[in-house]
């Protein structure tokens, strides 16, 4: 299963875990009434034929998240304790036949806690079929080069069932003699975005990954976990990436004073599971 990274941000304490709850046969009240104790992020999507999904529950008190058992479109999931420096946390982990499930079809992801039930609903997206279509440059190797201080307009497909794109560059060049390297996300409903000319004037590369999402868009403060128990939000993604050589497209110069990062090297997912958390 091609598994998505999440960091869990929270710090957090391990504590003996509640001894009753609900199992996934049983008919509990949905927990709307009882105060939020952890928050979820979680990724399902098609990929080769098979339904996919991988999530974390991570507390937002003292208590380890408490979770009897989980269902991915009415399968029961794999459940896993990790505890870390940041914390202890829980995975949700499913791989199976997609069957008769295709892009645009939506799912039910439901987590039984000692307290209730917690659903959320996802539009699916496929890992090829819906892939971004990059317009106008070489999507894999040998990629295209461009002088330096040239202005890059990348355009896509828009992709059927995506509710938004998640657009992040990463730029590395080599500045007076520093390796430099610039990180940038924008979130947006257009299929177009221009890097401009004042913003590639080094020699080194830029890379692109263009992300269909559905799910809530970071800007509205609105999760698809419902119950109170539990808060958060389980997107699906398709993306495809591609890079642009600038100049030369050394960013690695002779004599290198420092390196300098301008932000932490962080994947898509944390991305989003960190911007939701601000918010």
């Amino acid at each position: 299963m091609r598994k998505k990274e999440f960091i869990a941000v929270l710090l957090i304490l391990a504590a003996p875990l509640i001894f009753w709850g609900c199992g996934d046969d049983e008919d509990c009240l949905t927990c709307s009434d009882i105060t939020q104790l952890a928050i979820m992020f979680g990724q399902a999507d098609i990929d080769n034929g098979e339904l996919e999904f991988y999530g974390y529950i991570i507390a937002l008190d003292a208590f380890s998240p408490a979770v009897d058992s989980a269902k991915v479109n009415g399968h029961l999931a794999e459940l896993d304790d990790y505890i870390g420096e940041n914390g202890s946390s829980v995975s949700i982990d499913y791989d199976g036949p997609a069957g008769s499930l295709d892009t645009g079809d939506e799912i039910e992801v439901i987590v039984y806690t000692p307290t209730g039930i917690c659903r959320a609903m996802v539009t699916l997206l496929d890992q090829d079929a819906d892939k971004p279509i990059i317009l106008g440059w070489a999507s894999d190797s040998p990629y295209d080069t461009v002088t330096i201080g040239s202005e890059i307009v990348v355009t896509w497909n828009k992709v059927a069932h995506a509710d938004w794109y998640l657009f992040y560059t990463y730029y590395r060049y080599d500045s007076l003699g520093t390796e430099t390297r610039i990180r940038e996300e924008i979130y947006i409903t257009d299929t177009t975005q221009t890097i401009l000319a004042s913003q590639t004037g080094y020699n080194g590369y830029m890379s692109f990954d263009v992300v269909a999402m559905t799910g809530p868009h970071p800007d509205s403060h609105i999760g698809n976990v419902t119950g109170g128990v539990i808060k958060g939000i389980v997107r699906s993604t398709a993306y495809e990436g591609f890079r642009v050589y600038i100049g030369d497209g050394q960013y690695d110069p002779m004599s290198q004073t420092s390196v300098i990062e301008e932000s932490s090297e962080i994947s898509i997912s944390e991305i989003l599971m960190k911007r939701q958390l601000s918010n």
